[in-house]
């Protein structure tokens, strides 16, 4: 329907746009009203997301609008639902929580946490103390200890100690069922010994026994029994008798002191003020990633431990991908090797992608401190199996250069007197408007021939008036070079842009101090880098913030920046801030002081028709474009000196 108002096309452009890929995929013509949702290079190519929205319109959200029989759409209906693609009418091709609940509780982690056991402990030996942290104890597996006919796969305290216990050699091989995790002696856990340490239930070698009963002294009372099927000269469980709070402290007491090296909990152990310094290695196989919990048990392994000066850890996320065509025929596209995509990959990497937005850590392969997925420079894709073996057989290599790792982070510690960490915005070269550099060009271009015809015609009757234009020229040609200088290159175009944005909001009187500066790198795979070195915390963030705004996707922004001729490219529109987009007064400030800097563009209020329209094309190129915006990133730079700093 041609009448259909801008602002409803807007408010379902994904649907709208969904059935116009579905269209061209099927080589039939897309209607008028339709083409209003096109961007002018075309449409994408269709894409689980894509069909997912198509289907979710067609079952549901705008079934009336189909002219086709009931029979047809409840066929599709159940054949969905046979595949467990739809989820209390709502279709779930791209994330479907069936999938992702096996994904998280992938039995693939328990093989991964022996692959970490297997090379922490050839690496380390028996300096090694380990902290595996998960979620669940499973005390229905304490009668499957010791019992080489049980199966113990699943994940939890329990399982890990048994399948880590039958590693060691110290029980008979277990062979399990075809598909089933397989378990048996390798040889190099041999002499590995383990222990458990829970709130209901703790195990520890039998012969720590004399060990554990020393660290308690007269603080409790403590009785010794069996655990499952394991002969009580291999392994104890041990119950306190009353409180049993010396007893958290006496198993730490031994732990450190080295009668395991492998010692398996709960995410609630934390909870308890637990603290054991000795860690230097370990695996987080929780489902968490709240920052405050995530730090918590991080925190156990980055403890300073005053018996080892130079110590060092290893952190270790378990995490099980999306496998690439599980959708079978439904997966009309994939990540290329070189994308920087990372949809579809589940709940366990975005989890993972959450933890490292949290901390800072040391990049992979340069000496550089920063947050971010980006640090983890071994997870890339394509994420297929043979290459995510790679990622984690590189892993394993990173990890045994413990004594490199400290000597990188003093490297890292010691680049500059002063360190500050700073809120760094990373944005799309093909994002950098090259407007204002290409008019500068010309500008200085004409300049120079009009300087030149001056010259030439020095010496002839016009000479007096030639020479006048000549100078004129020249003075005006010089004007134009420092504009040509800040805008040659991306990485200038973009510290422009930041400096009209700081100039900006320090007019508004939005930060705390007017002493930094901005300051553009060069990043990685064709991005720039922008930031503000000095002022608060505060001030940086917010400058952040408001550079990943300007270079954000259009979505329903009240006031856009419009290229004034083609805007159909990758610099077509960008966004007001936020900030600047409540009154009319401020984003009109903010276009004066990013306006010399990006060109020829109009400022446009999106909630009139003529905005609206505006406002739409802008979506739809957004919605057609991928791996473009910006991202913000926290990282430890050189600190800014103040005038008054020695």
């Amino acid at each position: 329907d041609s009448s259909i108002p801008e602002e409803k096309l807007s408010e379902r452009a994904e649907y709208l746009m969904a059935l116009s890929v579905f269209l061209q995929a099927k080589n039939e013509p897309i209607p008028d009203f339709l083409k209003k949702t096109q961007a002018k290079k075309g449409l994408p190519s269709m894409s689980i997301e894509t069909m997912q929205t198509l289907l979710q319109g067609f079952l549901y959200d705008d079934a009336d609008s189909y002219a086709c029989g009931e029979e047809y759409r409840k066929s599709l209906e159940t054949d969905l639902k046979a595949e467990g693609l739809i989820e209390k009418k709502k279709v779930v091709l791209a994330a479907s929580e069936t999938i992702e609940k096996m994904l998280i509780s992938s039995k693939g982690k328990c093989n991964s946490i022996r692959a970490i056991v297997d090379s922490e402990y050839e690496n380390m030996g028996s300096n090694l103390r380990m902290l595996i942290l998960t979620d669940f104890i499973r005390k229905e597996y304490e009668k499957a200890v010791g019992n080489p006919k049980s199966n113990v796969t699943n994940l939890g305290v329990l399982p890990f100690f048994e399948q880590l216990r039958r590693c060691t050699g110290a029980g008979p091989e277990v062979s399990q069922s075809a598909g089933e995790t397989q378990m048996e002696a390798s040889g190099k856990l041999t002499g590995l010994r383990l222990g458990v340490l829970c709130g209901t239930i703790v195990i520890i070698p039998a012969e720590a026994k004399e060990a554990l009963l020393a660290a308690i002294g007269e603080q409790g009372r403590v009785t010794f029994s069996a655990i499952g099927c394991l002969p009580e000269n291999e392994y104890l469980k041990v119950t306190a008798v009353g409180d049993n709070h010396f007893l958290t402290q006496a198993v730490t007491e031994i732990f450190a002191g080295g009668c395991m090296q492998v010692l398996i909990g709960t995410k609630s152990l934390l909870g308890e003020g637990w603290d054991s310094p000795c860690i230097n290695s370990l695996i987080l196989a929780s489902f968490v990633g709240a920052y405050m919990l995530s730090n918590q048990m991080r925190g156990r392994a980055i403890r300073v431990f005053k018996n080892e000066p130079e110590k060092t850890s290893n952190i270790w996320h378990l995490i099980c991908l999306m496998p690439q065509g599980i959708l079978g025929q439904l997966q009309y596209a994939e990540p290329s090797a070189d994308s920087d995509a990372r949809d579809n990959l589940g709940q366990d990497y975005e989890m993972l992608s959450r933890r490292m937005e949290n901390f800072l850590g040391l990049n992979y392969e340069q000496d550089i401190i920063e947050n971010g997925m980006e640090r983890l420079t071994v997870i890339c894709a394509p994420f297929d199996k043979e290459h995510v073996e790679q990622m984690n057989a590189q892993t394993i290599v990173l990890s045994k250069e413990r004594k490199n790792l400290k000597i990188r982070w003093n490297r890292a510690l010691n680049i500059a007197k002063k360190m500050e960490v700073v809120d760094e915005t990373s944005v799309e070269e093909k994002n950098i408007t090259k407007t204002e550099a290409s008019r500068a060009k010309r500008q200085l271009g004409l300049a120079g021939v009009g300087m030149a015809a001056g010259l030439a015609l020095a010496f002839t009757p016009l000479g007096a008036l030639a020479g006048a234009a000549a100078v004129g020229c020249g003075i005006y040609g010089a004007s134009r070079i420092p504009k040509v200088i800040k805008t040659n290159t991306p990485q200038n175009r973009l510290k422009s842009i930041g400096e009209g944005i700081y100039l900006c909001l320090a007019k508004q009187q939005l930060l705390d101090s007017r002493d930094a500066t901005v300051k553009a790198e060069e990043g990685k795979r064709g991005r720039q880098s922008v930031y503000l070195d000095g002022g608060s915390g505060k001030d940086r963030l917010l400058f952040a913030k408001c550079v990943s705004e300007f270079f954000s996707a259009i979505n329903n922004q009240r006031y856009i920046l419009v290229k004034s001729r083609k805007h159909d490219g990758e610099d077509g529109f960008y966004c007001v801030p936020e900030c600047f987009a409540r009154k009319k007064e401020d984003a009109m400030a903010f276009y004066s002081y990013v306006k010399p800097y990006i060109g020829r563009y109009e400022l446009v209020y999106t909630r009139n028709d003529a905005g609206k329209k505006l406002l739409l094309e802008g979506r739809m190129l957004a919605l057609g474009r991928a791996n473009t915006g910006s991202r913000i990133r926290k990282c430890v730079k050189e600190g800014y000196k103040l005038p008054n700093q020695r």
